[in-house]
């Protein structure tokens, strides 16, 4: 009896060793990973400021060259506006990559401030309506009137509207895009929903839209353009300003693009 208690206490030491191993091993691996994400996340920035500064440059020189006119050919002119039109898209998506790394660091922040959301819908679709000039697609807004004011960050959430709304036109060839807000009984806005009646989304596909670089499916970004961060950062922004955002889609029917506004401001 006496060996083997002498036995089952070595076996419980050893196990009891061999646990405390494994937890400093997890330890040093999660101070490991922290380690690196904060690496990645310095080069993104790094690397972000280091791009869009000279991006920034040839943006406005070929605004200024195109502001002074001139008597240069048409095919000239054009040539400068694709330079400075593939700038700004190049910047957007420098942009984006910034972002996504400041929500995963932690660094991204939101500024509350007092929003109205009829007006912020409104501007939204003033912005993007040259998009569909000249084709088969509409884009309107359905807002309630009299609406009371919400507490968000005003930027963030034109910045998600943008998104959803420049994906719906995007994907929608004919039909219509409509931005629909709804209000409670006191005239408080609850929802802001995207329609479009666009190519749809599979439904095994509706969750993984919202992951980093992830679309509908591999031919939409050969087909559509775009890097897939749209939606994840759309996501994110809308954790952090206390909303959800979620979708409903049909193939071949459209997409609904959901934004929840919480009933009480969200923490800084």
């Amino acid at each position: 009896d006496l060996a083997a208690g002498v036995m089952a206490e070595i076996r419980l030491r050893a196990q009891l060793a061999a646990r405390e191993r494994m937890q400093a091993q997890l330890v040093e691996a999660t101070r490991e990973a922290e380690r690196a994400n904060h690496a990645k996340s310095d080069f993104l920035n790094r690397m972000s400021h280091e791009l869009r500064t000279p991006l920034n440059s040839i943006i406005g020189f070929a605004n200024l060259i195109l502001q002074r006119g001139g008597s240069r050919p048409a095919s000239e002119r054009t040539y400068i506006e694709r330079i400075r039109d593939n700038g700004m898209h190049l910047l957007g998506l420098i942009n984006e990559v910034l972002d996504i790394a400041r929500v995963e660091s932690g660094h991204l922040e939101i500024t509350l401030g007092i929003v109205d959301v009829g007006a912020l819908v409104r501007g939204v679709i003033a912005q993007l309506e040259s998009r569909v000039a000249g084709t088969p697609v509409s884009l309107r807004a359905e807002v309630p009137e009299d609406m009371r004011a919400i507490t968000s960050d005003e930027v963030r959430l034109r910045q998600v509207l943008i998104n959803l709304v420049g994906n719906a036109l995007k994907f929608t060839q004919e039909g219509s895009v409509t931005v629909r807000v709804t209000a409670d009984a006191q005239g408080t806005p609850c929802t802001i929903a995207v329609v479009d009646t666009g190519i749809g989304i599979p439904a095994e596909r509706l969750q993984a839209i919202f992951e980093p670089f992830e679309q509908a499916d591999a031919s939409t970004s050969v087909r559509f353009g775009g890097t897939g961060l749209g939606l994840a950062i759309s996501r994110d922004l809308c954790r952090l300003m206390g909303c959800a955002l979620h979708v409903e889609s049909v193939v071949g029917r459209g997409s609904t693009f959901t934004i929840e506004l919480p009933e009480r401001p969200p923490r800084p």
